[in-house]
Parts: structure tokens; C-alpha cells; sequence
């Protein structure tokens, strides 16, 4: 059940990310989702096999559920935030696909858990919130320093 329900949780954050109406270039994204996945394994590592603030379950369709979710549906979340935070001119809008990217994300981690794939050892649902904020702050800083690498190469083409 929860191997199915992370395949359903990555259909669903890569349906999101296709059904935006506007994306960052493709360069940028690719640039931004392998900085994003070296981040999120690092951060996944620390907190669960160096500080062991949560564990992850052993039994392999558990596990593979836990990477599923690690590998792609957070970092596929992250990138829906950026492309809706960077192609959106209207504030309500940028702030809609944050909120909705959040709360997706804290969404799907509950489920997990309830599903046994994390267990919580001093870690709760407010830090999982601030976590997955101070992802998305670092998925900003780095959406907004791969916008400006795009744009230098685009002035070094075309000048």
C-alpha cells in the first residue's frame, strides 16, 4: 500500500508540474532539480541516519516508498513551486502555489507515516512545516541564481 500510494504521490506532483501553463527554460530546471535532489538526499541522510531525529522502515517496499517520496516527489514538488513562483506575475497566485506546495508535501509525509514507512523519534509535524519551508527558501535562492546564469549565457549568445 504505501509503495502504491508514493507512485501516486509523484503521478500527482508530476501531473502539477505538466499541467502549469508556463515553465522556467528547460536548462533551469534540470540545473535546479540535480542541485535540488543533491540537497534534499543530504538533508534526508542527516536527519535520519546522523541525528536520527525520524527513522525509515526496513522492509524493502517500505524503504523504496521512502525514496520515491525523497527522489522525486519532493523534488518534483520544489520544482512546481519554483515554476509557478517564477512564471507568475500576480502575488495571490505565487503565494496560492506555495501554500498549495506545502501543504501537498506535509500532506503526503503524513500519510507516510501513517502508512509506517517513517516513524517520528523527536521529530513532529512542525518540524516537517519548517523543513519543508526552509526547502523551499533554498529552492527560491537557487531558481533565482539558475535565472541569472540563463540570462547570462542568453547575453553572451546573442552579444
Amino acid at each position: 500500500m504505501a509503495l502504491v500510494a508514493s507512485l501516486l504521490f509523484v503521478l500527482l506532483t508530476a501531473l502539477a508540474l505538466a499541467a502549469l501553463p508556463r515553465k522556467l527554460p528547460l536548462r533551469t530546471n534540470i540545473i535546479l532539480y540535480m542541485a535540488l535532489s543533491i540537497v534534499i538526499i543530504n538533508k534526508f541522510t542527516l536527519l535520519t541516519y546522523s541525528y536520527r531525529l525520524y527513522t525509515v522502515s526496513e522492509h524493502p517496499v517500505k524503504f523504496l516508498a521512502a525514496v520515491l517520496q525523497r527522489d522525486f516527489t519532493v523534488t518534483l514538488g520544489m520544482l512546481v513551486f519554483a515554476n509557478a513562483f517564477f512564471t507568475e506575475t500576480r502575488l495571490a497566485r505565487r503565494l496560492g502555489a506555495a501554500a498549495g506546495v506545502l501543504l501537498l508535501l506535509v500532506a503526503t509525509g503524513q500519510v507516510l507515516l501513517r502508512l509506517d514507512v517513517f516513524q517520528y523519534r523527536l521529530w513532529n509535524i512542525g518540524y516537517e512545516v519548517l523543513t519543508i519551508a526552509a526547502m523551499m527558501a533554498v529552492t527560491y535562492g537557487f531558481a533565482k541564481g539558475a535565472l541569472a546564469l540563463e540570462r547570462k549565457e542568453e547575453r553572451a549568445h546573442a552579444g
